[in-house]
């Protein structure tokens, strides 16, 4: 922690009568940490921070704006949200690129991407549940990093 020593210049500020200039920071968005949870039959799953299953939807194309879960499928499928700028963290040794995605029905945050496919949770889940899976939906894999072989 910083600690600043504004008095001398808020009396010498004061004193000359220029009010101090107060610069204001953004405070830095808390991290968003994905799990992941083995589970069966499903295997390795991502999860969010209350161990719930990632889903995702082959119809949702963010580079082309297309989502297929709007309206009322996200009664039943809600999508990961995040506030923008917000750093996203996975287990160590878990393969796999995150990022986000603006959705068309969201105007202050944005959805969670996992190699580029935006995830869901979905409603009627408890925490290691895959019942969400059907034939569109699937679970959001969790592939664990090969280790480097060492060179002979």
């Amino acid at each position: 922690m910083r600690v600043f020593l504004i008095a001398p210049l808020l009396a010498a500020a004061v004193a000359g009568g220029v009010a101090p200039a107060v610069a204001a920071t953004a405070p830095t968005p808390t991290p968003y940490m994905l799990g992941v949870m083995d589970t069966f039959p499903q295997g390795r799953v991502f999860t969010d921070q209350n161990f719930d299953t990632l889903y995702a939807n082959p119809g949702d194309v963010p580079a082309s704006g297309t989502f297929a879960c709007t309206g009322t499928c996200l009664q039943t499928y809600q999508p990961v949200l995040v506030e923008p700028g917000t750093p996203l963290v996975k287990p160590a040794g878990v393969a796999g690129t995150l990022g986000t995605t603006p959705r068309p029905d969201e105007a202050t945050e944005v959805q969670v991407t996992v190699n580029g496919q935006p995830v869901y949770t979905y409603v009627s889940d408890l925490p290691g549940d895959t019942g969400g899976v059907t034939t569109v939906w699937h679970v959001v894999l969790a592939p664990v990093t090969p280790a480097p072989v060492p060179p002979s």
